[in-house]
């Protein structure tokens, strides 16, 4: 495990803040994934997933010299589609920033999110697998991206400690860290026509949503997209998350959008920028460039199933065709 970790190290690099926060030290840690253990009210925590109250938990994770950490926190139910069907729903965590400080670690971020896999079935801890490395891929491309480390949560209910559900998932890194990296800040209103995109991030944006097959974010409404104007330079950057209804992860409850010409969320269908010649012409090369990389990713992530493997290699080797045949994706791009 400790070489996979590496290998995306070394292959997708960041800048690192100023302050360590909980996913630093948890990205520091020797292993990936990381165990997180939450204890909680169980019973009144899934009754209660509708409403999204918060929970008091106890939560114990490593830091980066190998010891557990106890924290005493609040979570709550998330996600749109997944909280109607996943059990346990994903979760976000909210940390006391006094106990973050007594730590030595960042307070500005102590609002995280985790990611699980769905339902207990072995295919659904796969999908959430592939979530993960559609995020891998994406920071590979550009690190105006969310970053994300894999965990494995159990859940005890502190009423029946027999009562025990353990996930495969992960961790996404808090806007503030994210604005903090890219030395800007969140807008929260939707673009305007006029408003200055930059041009290069946002066409490897919609080529990458062409890659995994995601038809499921919207500008008009910022669905599944977070806007980060830049200070020093004025322009936006649009930054995607949520995938798991791309054709890349495949899950079973996925469908494409009813107004979209296409039956299948394995089906492509590009809803990006429309670039020029030179444009796409310099970005096709960049792309050209990372694709061993990103297959290097793929294949070198030991929790993937063969059946998976094959399945998003395939999906990534006829993109990579379209990528290769210039008039074909100037025609997709139009």
């Amino acid at each position: 495990m400790k070489h996979i970790l590496a290998l995306v190290i070394l292959t997708c690099l960041f800048s690192k803040t100023t302050s360590q926060t909980i996913f630093d030290a948890l990205s520091q840690t020797s292993q990936e994934p990381s165990q997180l253990i939450l204890t909680v009210d169980l019973k009144s925590f899934l009754r209660t997933i509708d409403e999204e109250p918060y929970f008091n938990a106890n939560l114990s994770l490593p830091n980066s010299q190998g010891d557990t950490l106890a924290y005493n926190v609040k979570i709550r139910a998330r996600g749109n589609s997944r909280k109607e069907i996943c059990y346990p729903p994903p979760i976000r965590i909210k940390f006391k920033k006094k106990q973050l400080l007594a730590n030595g670690l960042d307070t500005t971020s102590n609002i995280y999110k985790l990611v699980l896999q769905c339902k207990s079935p072995t295919g659904f801890s796969q999908m959430v697998l592939k979530e993960y490395l559609a995020y891998r891929i994406f920071n590979c491309l550009t690190p105006a991206s969310f970053r994300v480390h894999l965990i494995r949560v159990v859940l005890i209910d502190e009423n029946d400690p027999s009562r025990i559900y353990e996930r495969d998932g992960f961790i996404i890194e808090t806007e503030e860290q994210l604005v903090q990296r890219l030395e800007g800040t969140i807008r929260e209103k939707p673009l305007k026509y006029a408003d200055p995109l930059e041009d290069e991030h946002f066409l490897r944006f919609s080529l990458f949503q062409y890659l995994i097959g995601n038809t499921d974010w919207a500008l008009g409404n910022n669905h599944n997209i977070k806007l980060v104007q830049r200070n020093k330079l004025g322009d936006v950057l649009l930054i995607p998350y949520d995938f798991d209804y791309s054709g890349f992860v495949n899950a079973p409850y996925a469908v494409p959008d009813e107004r979209l010409p296409i039956q299948s969320v394995r089906q492509r269908f590009y809803k990006g920028m429309h670039p020029t010649d030179q444009q796409l012409q310099q970005e096709v090369a960049y792309w050209k460039e990372k694709m061993l990389m990103i297959k290097n990713v793929i294949n070198n992530f030991e929790l993937l199933s063969d059946r998976s493997r094959k399945s998003i290699n395939n999906y990534i080797a006829s993109f990579e065709k379209q990528i290769n045949k210039p008039k074909k994706i100037r025609q997709i791009t139009k």
